[in-house]
C-alpha cells in the first residue's frame, strides 16, 4: 500500500509540475507547443522523477524503454535503422 501510495502521489505531483511548467510557457510564448512539451516534462521529469526510490527506478526503467523503443521507430521512418523481417 505504501508503494502504490507513493506511486499515485508521484504521477500527481508530475502531472502537477507538467501542467504548471506548460502554462507558464504558454503565457509566456506562443511558438513552439512541441518545445513547450519537452521543457515542461523535463523539469517534471526532473523535480519528481529523479530521487532514487524503488517506485522511480521502475518508472525510469519503463519509460527507458519507451524511448528507445520510440528511437527505433524513428530511425527505421527515416531509414536509419533497418526494417526487421520475421520469418521471411
Amino acid at each position: 500500500m505504501r508503494l502504490t501510495f507513493n506511486h499515485a502521489r508521484s504521477l500527481g505531483l508530475f502531472v502537477a509540475v507538467y501542467k504548471a511548467v506548460l502554462a507558464a510557457l504558454a503565457a509566456v510564448t506562443e511558438d513552439s507547443r512541441r518545445l513547450h512539451a519537452f521543457c515542461a516534462a523535463a523539469v517534471g521529469g526532473y523535480l519528481v522523477w529523479g530521487a532514487p526510490t524503488a517506485v522511480n527506478k521502475q518508472v525510469n526503467m519503463y519509460l527507458l524503454g519507451r524511448v528507445m523503443f520510440g528511437l527505433a521507430h524513428v530511425g527505421m521512418k527515416y531509414g536509419y535503422l533497418p526494417i526487421p523481417t520475421f520469418g521471411e
